[in-house]
């Protein structure tokens, strides 16, 4: 009498829902079903400038409990690198409906919103894609997710999570405008399309975000 072989789930890149990094570890955010643990995943660094991290899903969860999101933590050292960019995709998590595709998707250039006047020589900018926020804080490279829920074609509700980024380290006027700037997206939580541009309000002090298309 022959008995079936289980043939393995093959390996996949995991979405993740949020990542946070610190001086010496890098936490992230991802779905389990009530069985996920740390070495359920594998890390690859991909040599570049700077390096690319892709975090695989080795090890399914098999579980039957509600989807629900968890962190993961890993040291810097695990990792094997405190300065790269993450090839996984963000989505927001379980609790969170799923992105909407809408006209503030593509490319963006911050002309202002953080501080008097943008310092010189530096660059911010945003990408919105398919739930998934990147860009340059004119120091260091970000990326985290995002929600949105829109009232119509130029405008509606956004949630942006948690901001994952590089740890390069710049002067301390640059450092200040990014913290400034990273501080002010996560308070985003709305978004409207005008002539003059993308408008994200924050609401500590009550100002906006203005970026232009790139």
């Amino acid at each position: 009498m022959s008995q079936d072989i289980p043939v393995p789930e093959e390996k996949r890149v995991e979405t993740l829902h949020g990542l946070v990094l610190t001086e010496t570890t890098a936490t992230i955010t991802v779905t389990s079903t009530g069985c996920t643990a740390k070495e359920d995943f594998e890390l690859r660094l991909q040599e570049s400038e700077p390096p690319i991290l892709t975090i695989t899903r080795v090890k399914p969860d098999l579980c039957r409990a509600a989807p629900h999101s968890i962190d993961i933590v890993f040291s810097l050292k695990e990792i094997g690198s405190a300065n790269f960019t993450v090839a996984n995709l963000f989505a927001p998590g379980p609790s969170l409906d799923s992105s909407t595709q809408t006209n503030l998707e593509g490319h963006w250039i911050l002309k202002s919103g953080v501080g008097t006047q943008l310092l010189p020589n530096t660059k911010i900018t945003a990408e919105f894609k398919d739930g998934k926020l990147s860009g340059s804080g004119g120091c260091n490279q970000y990326f985290t997710g995002y929600t949105v829920e829109p009232l119509d074609q130029t405008s509606g509700k956004i949630q942006i999570g948690k901001i994952g980024s590089t740890l390069r380290g710049c002067s301390e006027e640059i450092d200040a405008q990014e913290s400034s700037y990273f501080q002010a997206l996560e308070q985003v939580s709305e978004y409207s399309l005008t002539d003059e541009g993308l408008i994200l309000p924050y609401p500590s002090p009550s100002r906006f975000l203005l970026f232009t298309r790139q």
